[in-house]
């Protein structure tokens, strides 16, 4: 009798599963699978576009940067608006006129502008590409009512929070990027 029960109670654990779970099991297995893959795809295509921002804005910040180091050296300025800054720097000793103008049109995109900068009468550089500054804001602010009279100067550009091939979509707002310098021998 005992080994009866005992083969009965081996036969009842050795049954398996039905087609029912396993079919229960492929559904809920093929739910979670398509859910993980969606947030992949997602992820797959926001990628590239959260790169082209960050390089956008990594491009602006080195621009900037640029800009206000050799603002920092200058030890005269000879003109100023609020987007245009020209000064004269000491370069192997001699004074060069330096201009930083960021009222250059973009060429693909009317409501941008750029920042440039030129040594003397040579050809423009490019510093600042797609700035959204426009006249109510602007990129040279002075510490005086007159710009050759400043002792302190705050330079501050906007970019688009996107990067250049998508002009539409996300990031709708706009990134702002400033510093500020203090004029060389000026006195306190």
């Amino acid at each position: 009798m005992d080994l009866t029960r005992r083969l009965e109670r081996v036969r009842r654990e050795e049954r398996g599963i039905t087609l029912i779970e396993v079919l229960v099991t492929a559904v809920i297995l093929n739910v979670v699978l398509f859910a993980i893959l969606g947030l992949l795809d997602v992820s797959a295509r926001a990628v590239p576009k959260d790169m082209e921002r960050a390089a956008a804005i990594q491009e602006s910040q080195a621009g900037l940067y640029r800009m206000t180091r050799e603002l920092r050296q200058a030890h005269e300025i000879v003109s100023g608006s609020t987007h245009a800054l020209t000064v004269n720097v000491l370069v192997g000793g001699a004074p060069t006129q330096v201009t930083y103008d960021c009222t250059a049109p973009h060429p693909s995109v009317s409501s941008y502008r750029r920042c440039t900068r030129r040594v003397g009468a040579a050809a423009p550089v490019l510093v600042i590409d797609r700035v959204v500054n426009g006249s109510a804001r602007p990129v040279f602010e002075y510490d005086s009512a007159t710009p050759t009279t400043a002792r302190y100067v705050r330079a501050s550009v906007i970019v688009p929070g996107r990067g250049e091939r998508r002009q539409d979509g996300d990031y709708q707002h706009e990134i702002v990027l400033a510093d500020g310098l203090f004029m060389r021998n000026r006195d306190a």
